[in-house]
């Protein structure tokens, strides 16, 4: 996992430099997994909502749809 994350967190910057809006939703909203996955709730509601506001932005459906099941996974595990 550690590995996996590190590779994602180095996607992420990339995405960022080149501006890259697509890449950075998916890359977030993986990290949102991520962080969904090892307990870390904040954080990944935090990722989850970045990923669905990039998506929401662009008019990317797939963005959009990959985002909201990862929010909302995030949301009902905090109830």
């Amino acid at each position: 996992w550690v590995q996996m994350f590190d590779h994602i967190q180095a996607a992420e910057s990339v995405a960022r430099r080149l501006g890259d809006q697509r890449r950075l939703a998916r890359t977030v909203a993986l990290m949102a997994s991520h962080n969904l996955a090892m307990g870390r709730y904040d954080e990944a509601l935090t990722l989850g909502q970045e990923a669905l506001s990039i998506g929401l932005s662009l008019g990317d459906r797939a963005v959009e749809v990959l985002a909201d099941n990862r929010w909302a996974c995030e949301t009902l595990v905090q109830s």
